[in-house]
């Protein structure tokens, strides 16, 4: 159990507005601590001397969290997804709005032993906030899930040389959004997001992402030597990296992260 105070980024304080009267005003000055209440209990056994389970669950509370009245589904906790929607309205907040974040995780750990080892991750969760309107929405944080698994399995091919196979994926919900389009002034286009009541309910694509690496590692008395190939993302997923629209045409692209790729290793530890 514990108790959490944070301030808001200093860019936030620094946020200017002109006022109807043609002032310009610092109407983020007043915006005080972020606070935050967690509860987390676990569970942690160790099956065999090789073979772990923990198990853990948690509850957050946040509270004086920056929101803005004009535009009641914004939330300082989405701040950083990293989309249009969220980063223009920063200015004129008032520290009423809260959070919530539940969730549970799950950790079994097969440690390294006859020559293979195994690690799974599952965490199961949910994020919701309460804006100016006092209406729960989902974070844009919200994904929902994330699995991970790491494995591996060594062979000894002579006294010192050993084959390695390795294995690590992972599966996530994807990011949530509020709708936006573009808007033609004049010669150039700008972003518009006026469906604020339709806030991070939807979310993008899963992101998956599968690596695998081959190697092949000889010990020497003073040195090892090692040679491998990774292959990162075999399944050639599309996953998205960014969005970003051009000005002059109004289009909205899509920026993914890197396709398959094999990566050669040659490394030799002294």
């Amino acid at each position: 159990m514990a108790t959490l105070i944070r301030l808001p980024e200093a860019m936030f304080y620094f946020t200017e507005t002109t006022l109807p009267d043609g002032r310009v005003e610092n109407t983020n000055k007043e915006l005080g601590y972020m606070r935050s209440f967690h509860l987390v209990g676990g569970y942690d056994f160790l099956i065999f001397p090789s073979l772990r389970l923990k198990a853990e669950a948690y509850y957050q509370h946040l509270f004086n969290i920056p929101v803005k009245e004009n535009v009641p589904a914004y939330s300082m906790l989405n701040f950083g997804e990293d989309s249009f929607s969220s980063l223009p309205i920063i200015d004129s907040l008032v520290s009423s709005g809260t959070g919530y974040n539940t969730g549970v995780e799950l950790t079994v750990e097969k440690f390294l032993d006859r020559g293979y080892y195994c690690l799974f991750t599952a965490s199961v969760f949910k994020s919701t906030y309460k804006g100016y309107d006092e209406i729960e929405r989902n974070t844009a944080f919200s994904n929902n899930f994330v699995f991970n698994l790491l494995a591996g399995k060594e062979f000894c091919i002579r006294k010192k040389n050993f084959l390695n196979f390795d294995l690590r994926t992972t599966w996530a919900g994807g990011m949530r959004y509020v709708p936006f389009h573009t808007v033609q002034a004049d010669d150039h286009y700008y972003v518009k997001v006026d469906e604020w009541d339709k806030a991070y309910k939807s979310r993008r694509p899963d992101y998956f992402r599968l690596n695998l690496r081959v190697g092949y590692k000889v010990n020497f008395k003073k040195a090892t030597f090692e040679v491998a190939i990774d292959m990162l993302n075999v399944t050639n997923q599309k996953n998205i990296y960014f969005e970003f629209y051009d000005p002059s045409t109004g289009e909205i692209k899509t920026v993914y992260q890197l396709p398959f790729l094999p990566v050669p290793l040659i490394r030799v530890q002294f």
